[in-house]
């Protein structure tokens, strides 16, 4: 699904609004997921919703939810038990409220889901705009260097800067949104959300002398050196 019908999508199904800001026009979530069939993988959540709440629901987790989640999951050495442990984690989230009141569970799924992507985009730009200031150390990167920082290295350091910022203005929104409707899911993501703006705010300043998360874990494996910064907890 294109990024853009993607921020649209959010923003009417959930009450989570980006408001004047441009939506990110980050690679694909879901990478070469568009042949895995994710309404078939979807139906089980499903069947634990009413009827009148799957017109909202199937398109959250079709389009958003499952796309994250089970990211990386065509690759993966054991498929089907990667797929296993994600619908169970989701459908056990589902089954701790009453059936009428389930539809506030997907959003907060949605909503984590849409904060993953975010903080995953936000390395894939760290990765990229790292390398283009320092390409000798390409050679070092490893599984770092992935198809998606790669497409970000092509695009060039203004692109990358610009949607850098676009990223941040999101992450802004989504901690302020999800701070008054979803109080232990900002909670719970607090360190992360740290980390991933963190890291915007490196790839916009150029200056990575000081990170957090797997930014660091990153640039010390390429040789080069950052101070971590110990967030949240």
């Amino acid at each position: 699904m294109p990024l853009l019908a993607l921020w649209g999508l959010m923003a009417s199904l959930t009450s989570f609004e980006p408001e004047t800001a441009e939506p990110p026009s980050e690679p694909s979530i879901s990478g070469h997921q568009d042949s895995i069939n994710m309404h078939e993988i979807a139906s089980p959540l499903l069947a634990l919703l009413p009827e009148q709440d799957l017109a909202v629901a199937t398109p959250l987790y079709v389009e958003v939810i499952l796309p994250v989640e089970l990211r990386g999951l065509e690759s993966h050495p054991k498929p089907e038990r990667y797929k296993e442990l994600v619908l169970t984690a989701l459908g056990d989230e589902l089954r701790t409220q009453a059936p009428r009141s389930r539809m506030d569970t997907v959003r907060m799924q949605a909503l984590r889901a849409q904060f993953r992507q975010m903080n995953h985009v936000a390395l894939q730009l760290g990765v990229a705009r790292y390398l283009l200031a320092h390409p000798e150390a390409v050679d070092q990167a490893g599984h770092w260097f992935t198809p998606e920082a790669q497409a970000w290295m092509t695009r060039g350091q203004d692109e990358v800067v610009l949607e850098a910022v676009e990223q941040l203005n999101a992450l802004e929104r989504w901690g302020e949104q999800t701070q008054v409707t979803h109080p232990k899911l900002h909670t719970a993501e607090e360190g992360s959300w740290m980390q991933a703006r963190l890291t915007l705010q490196s790839v916009v300043s150029g200056s990575f002398e000081t990170s957090g998360g797997s930014m660091v874990d990153f640039i010390r494996a390429v040789g080069g050196e950052s101070e971590s910064i110990r967030l949240g907890g």
